[in-house]
């Protein structure tokens, strides 16, 4: 996940922020590989973290670098928040109910603010009912289907379609995984239980219940190998929660994933060690 090395020590650190406060000295950030450390915070999304961590140690201006490079980021998470709020807002009107899955809504479930999560998309839940039509809408706004096939038919096979503007992509889900089975839990039923988020100042967002949603991210993340270091930090944050802790594991048991819960508990430990822990 990480490659040995001090750069990798600090960025594991420093992505606790801002729920965790760490020490950072000016020393320390002379005698670290500046380059390999914010090649390190691009790939596992953990530039914001890094930054605000930096910041709270009163050394973000030794690091100019870093700085422009948490500005330009910024720029583009209002933007990725504006296109997502369009979005809905025409999808709403089209009578398509759509949920935004991961990314910035997961972060203001988590940690209060939509900021702290990097994303390199948007993704939304859609009711499947209304795929069609929440596909043509995406179109209609500017941006190119990735499979050159229908929805109807891609939904067959896969889970869902992917679209391209510039820089900014999107997902359009119509089940959280290929195989419905996995989870089958139905739109309806995550519908019906929906939260609410803040993305950019009033503006809330629906999307999926918060242990269901940190369940889901659960799973995403043991299907990719805990790719990035982003993913398992979110879940320090139910991982200290004993109410959060009581419920993934009720649903881990319901639908047999205690084992991988389990491992998932054991690999927090070995890369967290000094969070607090909920014993029960």
């Amino acid at each position: 996940m990480l490659p040995i090395g001090p750069e990798a020590d600090l960025l594991r650190r420093a992505a606790l922020w801002p729920s965790g406060k760490i020490e950072i000295t000016a020393d320390q950030i002379d005698t670290l590989d500046r380059r390999l450390l914010l090649e390190l915070a691009h790939e596992h999304r953990l530039l914001p973290p890094l930054f605000g961590a930096i910041e709270a140690s009163g050394l973000a201006a030794l690091w100019p670098e870093l700085r422009a490079a948490q500005q330009r980021e910024s720029m583009r998470a209002l933007h990725q928040a504006a296109v997502t709020l369009r979005l809905l807002d025409r999808f709403e009107q089209a009578g398509c109910r759509a949920l935004v899955l991961k990314g910035q809504a997961l972060s203001a479930q988590l940690y209060g603010r939509a900021d702290v999560r990097m994303s390199s998309d948007i993704d939304f839940l859609i009711d499947p009912a209304m795929m069609s039509r929440a596909h043509e809408i995406i179109v209609e706004s500017g941006f190119k289907p990735f499979f050159p096939v229908s929805v109807e038919n891609l939904s067959f096979v896969n889970k869902d379609q992917a679209y391209f503007s510039g820089k900014i992509m999107i997902e359009l889900h119509w089940r959280l995984f290929d195989n419905q089975a996995f989870l089958p839990w139905s739109f309806e039923y995550l519908w019906s239980n929906r939260s609410f988020v803040s993305l950019m100042e009033s503006k809330k967002v629906p999307t999926l219940p918060r242990d269901q949603h940190i369940f889901y991210h659960t799973l995403h993340g043991l299907r990719h190998g805990w790719q990035r270091l982003r993913w398992l930090v979110d879940l320090t944050i139910p991982f200290q929660n004993e109410n959060d802790m009581k419920n993934l594991f009720s649903l881990a048991k319901e639908y047999n994933f205690v084992p991988a819960f389990l491992h998932t508990s054991i690999l927090l430990q070995e890369f967290f060690p000094n969070i607090p822990r909920n014993k029960n």
